[in-house]
């Protein structure tokens, strides 16, 4: 009785282990459960996005010698232009924020010792993340956590792949929308996300010139060369 009992579990396992990777090989060739092909218009545009944000969710993953030659050369041209892309992006928008962070408060444009406040950044940025974990909880069978865990991992750049909108669902229709929106989302996101680090990094570095200054280690100059009275200085 006890060695019949050994023999069916084997078996079962055995079975088990089998169709887990029967439907790995079929996921990484890029099937769903249902058997249709992940390899859409919009698929094929999400996945080229995650490459040249170096986010790779890893869902579907080329298998051919032509389809992985044609991702190191995309990802070797892509890479380099999207994150030059989103630097000048942040930037410009960094400096939007400031002009009407300036306004707002009255100040004038050209004052370099004011900078936005870093707590407006981490709000907006997670704000940004709230928002995105609503929207997914929405839309996919998700918690909000797990929706906003999700936001945090791409945006980050992390990917871990372990949720992806859009994938597996019944309607073809619904897929194109959620991974359009998915798009859209992502774009905007990487591209708060610069202009979050920018700011962040001007008030970083006003910081550190204004300690260095105290310490001694450098002159702050003003506008007409001359060396700024470290009494003037003051730290973010």
């Amino acid at each position: 009785m006890g060695s019949d009992s050994t023999t069916f579990e084997g078996k079962a396992l055995s079975i088990l282990k089998s169709m887990t990777d029967e439907l790995s090989t079929e996921a990484r060739r890029g099937f769903d459960h249902n058997g249709r092909s992940l390899w859409t218009f919009t698929g094929a545009l999400l996945y080229s996005f995650t490459v040249v944000t170096t986010i790779g969710y890893g869902d579907i993953v080329p298998i051919t010698f032509r389809g992985r030659s044609a991702t190191m050369l995309f990802g070797t041209l892509g890479i380099p232009l999207t994150l030059l892309c989103l630097a000048n992006l942040g930037y410009y928008m960094a400096c939007l924020v400031r002009k009407v962070v300036f306004k707002f408060r009255k100040k004038e444009e050209d004052d370099d010792k004011e900078h936005v406040p870093m707590w407006i950044c981490l709000l907006c940025m997670y704000g940004y993340l709230c928002l995105g974990g609503w929207l997914f909880c929405l839309w996919e069978d998700w918690e909000f956590y797990e929706a906003f865990y999700f936001c945090f991992t791409t945006l980050s750049t992390i990917g871990f792949g372990d949720f992806v909108p859009g994938v597996g669902e019944v309607g073809e229709a619904d897929n194109f929308e959620k991974q359009l929106v998915c798009l859209f989302y992502l774009l905007s996101g990487l591209a708060l996300l610069a202009m979050n680090f920018e700011l962040i990094k001007m008030s970083v570095v006003e910081l550190c010139l204004c300690v260095a200054c105290r310490l001694g280690l450098v002159e702050m100059e003003t506008g007409d060369g001359e060396p700024q009275n470290q009494e003037q200085v003051t730290p973010v």
